[in-house]
């Protein structure tokens, strides 16, 4: 829902890239420390994606998805990356953590897949053998607010249809009491089931809204920035980040005189700011 209230503000700006090469202040001004070798890694930018990526791999470990919707999440609503972008990241993330849980499994074998894990597989497997390829050829050509449309679309089929198969609300997929056939197991609880669910899609609601917010902030602060960057190349009068004006710098020409500004925006085009006019 957030994502979908995001993409309805016109002309919003994304990025393609979380550290755009031609505006390396946009990442180093997340920099904790001025060590550029301890910067690398004491980043608020770069300790978020990692969180989100633990987080996210101890929901996958629980539900069988989760850090790939917490990196498209992280990605899209706070750092404002093109769904373009972070679609096939969240997706390679998630192929990496599983073979990572595939070659665990191999070197614990007590631990081992259930029974109904292969036969997971062995419906899955001819449909991501297929779909992934093609879903990437078609998301580099079509615009992003279509993918955008695609993931809605999806998001929604599998919330319906997550609720049409577990049914939380009734006693149907519960196990039956092995000294009373027929009657559910005492820990089967269906109200339990309910507000736990709710909770968790409540949540997570909250959690994407956060998410939005401090991205509205983070792409004003990031604006500041880009205005700061152009003004030092230009020696023009340059808005902080904290909204103040700096003062006009030295070094204007003389009067009569001129000065020659290369313009290097043809050469940014491939890591230039993306708008919804494109």
């Amino acid at each position: 829902f957030s994502f979908f209230f995001l993409n309805r503000i016109y002309g919003r700006k994304v990025y393609i890239v979380l550290d755009p090469p031609h505006l390396p202040e946009i990442w180093h001004s997340a920099d904790l420390v001025t060590n550029k070798f301890l910067a690398l890694l004491l980043n608020w930018k770069a300790l978020i994606l990692l969180a989100a990526g633990f987080l996210g791999g101890i929901f996958t470990s629980i539900s069988g998805s989760g850090i790939d919707i917490c990196s498209f999440s992280v990605l899209t609503l706070l750092f404002r990356i093109s769904e373009k972008t972070a679609t096939p990241t969240s997706v390679v993330l998630m192929a990496i953590n599983t073979v990572i849980a595939t070659i665990y499994t191999k070197f614990h074998p007590d631990e081992g897949f259930h029974e109904l894990v292969w036969e997971f597989f062995v419906v899955c497997a001819p449909i991501v053998v297929i779909g992934a390829p093609l879903g990437s050829i078609i998301g580099s050509i079509v615009h992003r607010l279509v993918l955008a449309s695609f993931i809605y679309v999806t998001d929604a089929v599998q919330l319906a249809g997550a609720l049409y198969v577990v049914r939380p609300w009734t006693t149907e997929k519960c196990h039956n009491r092995p000294d009373k056939p027929g009657r559910p197991s005492p820990d089967c609880r269906p109200l339990h089931l309910c507000w736990t669910s709710a909770l968790i899609f409540v949540s997570g609601l909250v959690a994407f809204y956060i998410f939005q917010a401090a991205g509205e902030k983070l792409i004003i602060r990031n604006n500041r920035i880009e205005q700061q960057s152009e003004a030092n190349k230009t020696d023009q009068p340059a808005w902080s980040i904290d909204g103040s004006t700096d003062v006009e710098r030295p070094h204007s020409p003389p009067a009569g005189g001129t000065v020659s500004i290369n313009d290097n925006s043809n050469q940014q085009s491939k890591y230039d700011l993306v708008d919804e006019e494109e």
